[in-house]
């Protein structure tokens, strides 16, 4: 938890995408749908020598304890 909120980062080390030819399927559609209908935010991300990486950030409440 990171300033009352989520932050998830998945990374692999496959052979990942070139920018240009990310698209975004079922799968990776409704990971977006899902996080952002929680508040959140998703970034998905590839540079062909490192593999592929998710990255979610989601608010928790509204900062009030």
């Amino acid at each position: 938890f990171v300033n009352n909120g989520i932050n998830l980062l998945i990374v692999d080390n496959g052979s990942g995408v070139k920018g240009n030819d990310l698209k975004l399927g079922f799968g990776l559609q409704g990971m977006k749908q899902r996080v952002e209908s929680l508040g959140g935010t998703i970034a998905f991300g590839s540079d062909l020598e490192s593999g592929f990486s998710v990255r979610v950030e989601i608010p928790l409440g509204n900062g009030e304890d």
